[in-house]
């Protein structure tokens, strides 16, 4: 089943590119015209064509219903089909000399000028790819409903294990503003998330589930990146395209030294040759104020690098 669904796919993929080059076949043909209509297109408009597969085109879409051009089907008496019957013939030659008998592409191509199109395109249907399989009870491990950063914020007990979890960053105090200002990055980052699934995610892919769980884990991210103080103020004045990551300020950055060293984590540092504040380079000699979240990256080890 897995194999004609995959015939299918690629059928009606070559039909689609066959019907979309004899639209541009058509096309340079009018313009070729006085009328601007394909009807009225010369012998040697057709005999101006290259390379030679856009008369394959024109005569595919006018003759065969399917992905295969049957060359063998069109060709004259010798079992050849060219460009042309015969080298160097000019169009009045090819108007009055070719017929089924002496065919050739141009020949064919004219003769169908006035042709219907007979090639179709064809959709083919999702492959039902569902196996017979005991029933269970499924308990999705994500939230049932959309938690929102300020509620994160709003519980004490979950600050206070993101204090005992990350090291080296100086949180925030807990407000009314931080709050509103951690929902509102989170609806930006959801905005630019479903521009990116848009725009770089292949259309198959893009209920994957790492989008998904990146798509869950938007408030608390934006709860934390905001309890942090990394976060730009006035996300306002922020368009699409623009970096929210805050600017390294001495009270919410730490410099990685002493025993912050032995701990695990990724780390990110300010760069001031980067257009947007911040980059990623091999070596610490260029860090200027790193920091880290969370991780698998040891720092020792880094440094030795």
């Amino acid at each position: 089943m897995a194999a004609v669904h995959k015939e299918a796919v690629v059928t009606e993929n070559v039909v689609k590119d066959v019907l979309h080059r004899n639209q541009l076949v058509e096309k340079e043909l009018c313009e070729k015209t006085v009328t601007d209509v394909l009807e009225d297109a010369s012998v040697s408009a057709f005999l101006d064509l290259k390379p030679a597969q856009k008369l394959e085109d024109f005569i595919h879409a006018r003759r065969f219903n399917g992905k295969t051009f049957h060359k063998s089907k069109l060709a004259g008496t010798d079992g050849k089909l060219n460009k042309t019957w015969c080298k160097h013939q000019t169009a009045e030659s090819i108007e009055n000399d070719c017929s089924e008998e002496k065919s050739c592409l141009v020949w064919l191509a004219w003769k169908l000028r006035s042709a219907p199109i007979v090639l179709k395109e064809i959709t083919v249907p999702a492959l039902d790819a569902s196996l017979s399989t005991p029933s269970f009870t499924i308990i999705y491990a994500g939230p049932e409903r959309t938690i929102l950063p300020s509620e994160y914020l709003m519980r004490t007990s979950w600050v206070g294990r993101i204090k005992l979890a990350v090291k080296g960053v100086n949180l925030l105090h807990v407000d009314e503003n931080l709050m509103k200002k951690a929902d509102q990055l989170a609806k930006l980052f959801c905005t630019r998330l479903e521009e990116h699934i848009s725009e770089r995610v292949d259309v198959r892919r893009q209920n994957h589930w790492t989008l998904r769980f990146t798509r869950d884990n938007i408030p608390a991210m934006a709860a934390l990146m905001c309890l942090a103080g990394h976060v730009v103020d006035d996300l306002d004045t922020y368009d699409l395209t623009d970096c929210l990551v805050q600017l390294p300020m001495k009270d919410n950055f730490e410099v990685i030294e002493g025993y912050l060293g032995d701990l695990e984590g990724s780390y990110l540092f300010y760069n001031n040759t980067s257009i947007n504040g911040f980059g990623v380079e091999r070596h610490l000699e260029m860090v200027k104020i790193p920091i880290f979240l969370a991780g698998k990256i040891n720092m020792r080890r880094m440094q030795r690098k």
